[in-house]
């Protein structure tokens, strides 16, 4: 095509700023042709058929092409459908001006040049809003959509976006697909976007206690003499897993045979013992559910089998591991390339989300001549099967379940549709991205059922052992290969110094930031003037996260799910959008200082104790024949005497287990003492728990049982990272103490906070759940009932309760009726209390309750026997069956 119209060549020069492929896509594409096709418009009375540019008409109604009224206001907009001029022109000029990105998805090249040849559609959008194109699937065309028109507002906004469609348009084939696209690339990079910034903090403290094992495993460089140019099988425990299984075990020596650790029990029952073991997870629930059942079933056959951990994962699973380990950082997470490569200069390995994804990338790295995938279902089996058996714990079956209910459906690799969950659909994502991206080892699906992962050959696994391991002269040996000693790097020192500068020069910018806020919301200001310094505080944001990979990851996740009330508030033009502004600033700023001050403190202990594992006099806790707690103690008392805890005193406890190797409620209680002190409070109140359990019926003094049972309740009482308290067991443990201590005076302040903290955190969940006002609502209830008894006011407390009854009873019923046999058996008591005003509330409130007899008795109450005594002084006979009951005012 020779001449280009003017405005379509203006147009493409503005896309080629921010969409360059696309727009070459686009003069590629009219390179083919001699001239811009025309459309041929059919008129009716109710709007034009549209032919010859789509494969099949379609229809445009007369009120699509008109001018149109304000859009509902959104920081985000999904437009599906150009149409024919001037159709997207209106539709961006109807935009608000708090519009921040527009996304247009239109799968007919022919559309988009009319559109962009007969309308200045960058022109019609407001000021500093953005707009972008979806053509088709192409994946480095989808990337740069995101990477211009997403990532800078975050992806939280999109997935809350409005959305226009062209009526016309909607049954276009081509158009649902890129529909159904969008939305699973959305919800990957949800996904992919992390838990939360304090999932990031976990990750990273489990990285710091992982530092010895991390600087002693062997390089994945020193597998390929035994493992390299040999065939892998990745074994996961999906449901079609039952299928194939038995097939591993007359192939054990002639490949490697890589098991995601759910499933490692699973196949050790069947004498099927792999060559690796791959782990991933923070939470302390995935060590609890595999490592401790293997180790104590089959702990001989675990010597044999290398574990490759990720640094994040919970520390126990390679301190305790009895066989090899190699601790990797995940390459595609910024916590670990900065902590794991950047600071202790060691190794990283791409892991995706899953263990599973971690299989196949060992196998990439090994030069796998072929990779085989059994168990890699992604979906749920017959009857809703979520795993194979003896995997998961039934806890993680039912979340299994619950996810199902998003009603997924996806290409099944047996032909047809099966049903997936959202996380899975991002695992097969990621599979399809870890294949494309590599040519030189095909990947082969031998599941047999399931999702279909495309860029695999889809065979039985029969078929595969005979074509890639039979056929040829392969032998595995176990763990051969593997340097067992590795010299510590002689530039630690100086890594750590360059990593402290950094948090040293993000505190000053924090300052700067902190300035800022104070300057643009100073009174008496006009609004040009907000957004010039409002535009120069976001500078020093991102000044800040250009400084720390890690700060910046926690600081955008931040931004990410507020981009939303950023967007509706950046014009700063009244004062409730002037205070917004600054509450959720001065938020992102205090949030930045707390993930400063956090990385700071481990990545001192990391320093320590990299120190001490560089000392050639180190003993590594792992070789502790016995339980270890003989050392712990011994340690203990050392540190208590310099009033410190040394860092080798809370490696120990991240190569030994208490609860689960017998240590004694002494040695518990002092472990759970060192990880409070750490700040890992989740950790220390399980090993309370257990301690207390040792303890019932031992004969203790007062002072030790009072002791022990307000250090519990301190810790019941700390925030955990990603783990609230446990204001429940805090307030039970700490009335014990106050049993056995009365006159401590810390107590009482304890259990205040304990009721304050309850308070806020209701409050906040109100904010982020509004039709959870109910809900919330009672809890707030509660705690102020809560408060009133801390306070010694029983006449406000009991007020409250009866208050919170009536409320509740037809709403929560099983809360409200706990709260009332409280109320009865409080009431029955205090009718003779020596206050008259608490004795007469009593009173009144009991009649009340008896007025309500039938209503309580249908609701089939236990009722206090305080109460059934007060009924009986009363002269009311009264049982369960209301037909008997009387009353006799006598």
């Amino acid at each position: 095509m020779k001449d280009i119209p003017a405005l379509l060549e203006q147009n493409l020069r503005t896309l080629e700023k921010s969409q360059p492929k696309l727009a070459a896509r686009l003069r590629q594409y009219m390179d083919e042709l001699p001239a811009l096709r025309e459309p041929v418009f059919r008129e009716t009375p109710a709007g034009r058929w549209v032919e010859g540019l789509t494969e099949k008409p379609f229809f445009e109604k007369k009120i699509l092409l008109e001018k149109r009224g304000k859009a509902a206001p959104s920081a985000v907009y999904l437009v599906f459908g150009t149409g024919c001029a001037p159709y997207l022109f209106h539709v961006l000029r109807s935009l608000p001006r708090e519009a921040l990105s527009v996304v247009v998805i239109e799968p007919s090249l022919d559309l988009l040049l009319l559109t962009l040849s007969q309308t200045s559609v960058f022109q019609a959008l407001p000021q500093g809003a953005r707009v972008s194109f979806v053509v088709d699937k192409d994946r480095s065309l989808i990337d740069e959509v995101f990477s211009w028109n997403v990532v800078p507002i975050g992806i939280y906004p999109v997935s809350k976006a409005v959305v226009f469609s062209h009526d016309g348009e909607e049954n276009h084939e081509a158009l649902s697909e890129l529909r159904d696209t969008l939305k699973k690339e959305i919800i990957y990079r949800l996904t992919m976007l992390g838990n939360s910034p304090e999932d990031t903090l976990l990750g990273f403290r489990h990285a710091t206690l992982n530092t010895p094992r991390i600087l002693r495993s062997p390089r994945i460089a020193d597998l390929m003499e035994n493992y390299g140019g040999k065939p892998f099988v990745c074994v996961a425990a999906g449901p079609s897993l039952e299928k194939n299984v038995h097939l591993l075990k007359d192939i054990q020596d002639k490949c490697v045979i890589v098991a995601c650790d759910t499933v490692l029990f699973h196949l050790l029952e069947k004498g099927i013992v792999p060559h690796v073991v791959t782990t991933i997870e923070r939470p302390y629930i995935i060590y609890s559910a595999w490592v401790p059942r293997v180790l104590e079933k089959h702990r001989e056959k675990c010597e044999q089998i290398l574990l490759l951990s990720q640094s994040v994962s919970y520390p126990l699973i390679a301190g305790r591991w009895p066989g090899y380990s190699i601790v990797v950082g995940k390459m595609d997470t910024p916590v670990d390339n900065w902590f794991t490569g950047s600071v202790l200069g060691e190794q990283v390995l791409y892991s995706g989300l899953s263990v599973a994804h971690m299989a196949l990338s060992l196998a990439l790295a090994c030069n796998a001549p072929s990779v085989a995938l059994i168990g890699q279902d992604l979906a749920y089996g017959q009857d809703g099967i979520s795993h194979a058996s003896n995997t998961v714990p039934d806890s993680e079956l039912a979340t299994e379940q619950m996810l199902r209910r998003s009603g997924m459906s996806v290409p099944g690799s047996l032909g047809g549709m099966v049903e997936t969950s959202t996380i899975w659909l991002t695992f097969i994502q990621i599979f399809e991205r870890m294949i494309i991206n590599q040519t030189r080892t095909p990947v082969f699906d031998c599941t047999e059922g399931g999702a279909l992962i495309e860029g695999t050959k889809i065979i039985p696994f029969a078929e595969y052992i005979q074509k890639n391991i039979l056929k040829q002269d392969f032998s595995v040996f176990r763990c051969e290969g593997v340097e067992t000693k590795k010299k510590i790097r002689d530039d630690l020192p100086a890594r750590f110094s360059i990593a402290f500068s950094q948090l040293d020069k993000i505190e000053e910018r924090l300052q700067a930031f902190r300035g800022a806020i104070k300057k643009c919301t100073a009174p008496a200001l006009l609004p040009n003037k907000r957004q010039a310094l409002a535009f120069k505080t976001a500078s020093i944001l991102d000044q800040i996260h250009a400084m720390n990979p890690v700060v910046s990851f926690i600081g955008q996740s931040y931004t990410h799910l507020s981009g939303t009330v950023l967007a509706e508030n950046r014009f700063l033009e009244t004062v409730e959008q002037v205070e917004r502004w600054k509450q959720m600033h001065e938020e992102i700023g205090d949030s930045h200082a707390f993930a400063v001050r956090f990385l700071r403190q481990w990545l001192t202990y990391a320093e320590k104790l990299s120190m001490l594992v560089a000392d050639s006099a180190y003993d590594d806790p792992k070789g502790i024949d016995n339980n270890g707690e003989e050392e712990f103690l011994r340690l203990y008392t050392n540190a208590a005497e310099r009033d410190v805890f040394p860092v080798d005193l809370a490696d120990l406890l991240s190569c030994k287990d208490p609860l689960r190797e017998d240590w004694s409620p002494d040695g518990l209680w002092k472990s759970a003492l060192v990880l409070f002190a750490q700040g890992r409070a989740d950790e220390a109140r399980r090993f309370m728990k257990k301690a207390f359990e040792k303890m019932e019926g031992t004969e203790l003094p007062n002072e030790t049982i009072g002791s022990f049972f307000k250090d519990w309740g301190k810790m019941a009482a700390a925030d955990d990272l990603c783990v609230l308290p446990s204001s429940e067991e805090a307030a039970i443990v700490l009335s014990n103490a106050r049993e056995y201590l009365p006159h401590d005076q810390e107590i009482p302040v304890l259990q205040k906070s304990i009721v304050d903290r309850g308070k806020n955190i209701a409050i906040d969940l109100l904010k982020l759940n509004p039709a959870q006002n109910d809900e919330i609502n009672l809890i707030l209830q509660r705690k102020t009932a809560e408060a009133a008894l801390l306070e010694g006011d029983l006449y406000k407390a009991l007020t409250k309760v009866e208050t919170l009854v009536w409320d509740n009873l037809e709403k929560f019923p099983d809360s409200a009726i706990l709260h009332l046999q409280w109320l009865m058996k409080t009431a029955a008591n205090c009718t003779k209390a020596s206050d008259s005003k608490v004795a007469s509330l009593s009173s009144d409130i009991l009649d009340r309750i008896i007025e309500n007899l039938a209503l309580l008795t249908e609701k089939k109450i236990s009722f206090p026997k305080e109460f059934l005594v007060y009924l009986e002084q009363k002269g009311i006979k009264f049982s369960m069956d209301p037909t008997d009951n009387q009353m006799d005012d006598g």
